[in-house]
């Protein structure tokens, strides 16, 4: 149906809106005059709308308006063929990497179980494709993700790394054939869906956050955000995406100043603090400053 289409459209658009009116808000921060409650206010009027139009993209789902549209890719012997074969799915999936990510193939099978903790981004996949789904769990038409990551969790429905579970006919993984070792993250928590969880627990952070994902060394979460940030309420967010905890600190304007913190002064990140806060510390402290953030703690959330 072009309506859903023009929806999903829509709500891309929001999204790229609002990263641009992110990004020239703090690009503008340090200059004169207070652009915080134009941009506040801007930010949250992008949000709701992408909820609602989000809410009738669902609703257009539920009733059975949409019909599935195959999309088949005809595989030639020029293409490399990725497959799953996982001990956990009682079935082959196929995928191949094609211009814009990872295209998983017609007659794949789709483990019929998602685990409550999976990716928000995964289970909205999984229910915008339900139809396309057959009663045998196989795929009636390819699917296109934006990485192989993605992909993977979808067809498993755990938490996978999608370079390590695709392989080639010959059992050579994927991170070989691409000579690495890095899963795409971006199915990690985004800024709006940190935003929507803190809102549900009835915590309103505001446009002035820092949002830090666990290192991959699980010695620290590491975040740059901008000096600035500490002559304002500062919410800092760290959030653990094996645990799949969030928590949550305020920081009260000027309660920290620019020379307690580590600043980089490198062209790259001018200005910036270079924020690395201890993994699996009671105290939350800073490696650099030995500031000890839990005193901000708000709340630490399960998501």
């Amino acid at each position: 149906m072009k309506a859903h289409d023009y929806i999903q459209n829509a709500i891309k658009e929001l999204y790229e809106h609002d990263e641009k009116i992110k990004t020239k808000f703090y690009e503008s921060i340090d200059d004169e005059g207070n652009p915080i409650n134009d941009f506040h206010q801007a930010h949250h009027k992008f949000i709701d709308w992408i909820q609602r139009l989000n809410k009738i993209s669902e609703e257009f789902i539920d009733s059975g308006l949409l019909e599935a549209q195959a999309i088949i890719t005809e595989v030639t012997e020029h293409d490399c063929v990725f497959y799953i074969r996982h001990r956990d799915v009682p079935g082959e999936a196929r995928s191949v990497v094609v211009a814009n990510g990872f295209r998983v193939l017609k007659g794949s099978f789709i483990s019929p179980t998602l685990i409550p903790n999976m990716y928000e981004i995964v289970k909205r996949l999984r229910h915008e494709n339900a139809k396309l789904i057959d009663s045998q769990h196989r795929l009636l038409s390819d699917i296109d993700f934006d990485n192989a990551g993605q992909a993977a969790r979808f067809v498993i429905g755990k938490q996978v790394n999608g370079l390590e579970e695709w392989k080639t006919a010959d059992d050579v993984p994927l991170k070989i054939y691409n000579n690495s070792d890095i899963d795409d993250d971006s199915d990690s928590l985004k800024r709006p869906e940190a935003v929507k969880i803190c809102e549900t627990n009835g915590i309103d952070i505001g446009s002035n956050f820092t949002l830090a994902k666990s290192h991959k060394s699980r010695k620290h979460y590491w975040a740059n955000p901008s000096a600035s940030y500490l002559l304002q309420e500062w919410w800092v967010l760290l959030y653990d995406d094996i645990k799949r905890e969030l928590h949550v600190f305020c920081v009260p304007a000027n309660s920290i100043s620019a020379n307690e913190m580590w600043i980089r002064r490198d062209k790259t990140r001018p200005n910036s603090i270079d924020m690395r806060i201890r993994y699996e510390n009671e105290s939350f402290q800073d490696i650099r400053s030995k500031i000890n953030f839990s005193k901000w703690l708000v709340k630490s959330i399960k998501y």
